[in-house]
């Protein structure tokens, strides 16, 4: 089994429409968003190998809660598959001016049955 760690934060901002970009491929960054606004951040993945595998996208931390993946929480991936997962956060009206953070791990097995 291998697993995948990043973090992810978030920094609630005053202001309105206030998008502050933070790219960066170690962590799900989300940067500096006002209320009712909110950003996507994106983690390829990709299976070389010959048998199918299960993987397994979990989210902890106060920032699961605002945030959304764009797939079940549990899928397969082909032998030579790629896909791209799409994380979206929505920061709602009645957050408080802070930051947010959490993890999301993805956890990938073989598929033997």
């Amino acid at each position: 089994m291998a697993a995948e760690r990043y973090q992810a934060v978030v920094q609630v901002v005053e202001g309105t429409d206030k998008v502050g970009v933070n790219p960066t491929a170690e962590r799900l960054d989300f940067g500096d968003l006002s209320r009712d606004t909110g950003a996507s951040r994106f983690i390829n993945l990709k299976n070389p190998g010959k048998m199918p595998k299960t993987i397994w996208v979990v989210k902890s931390g106060e920032l699961a809660e605002l945030m959304k993946v764009d797939r079940p929480a549990k899928f397969t991936l082909r032998p030579g598959e790629e896909v791209k997962l799409e994380f979206n956060v929505r920061i709602p009206s009645s957050a408080q001016y802070r930051k947010y953070s959490g993890r999301v791990m993805i956890f990938k097995w073989p598929k033997v049955f």
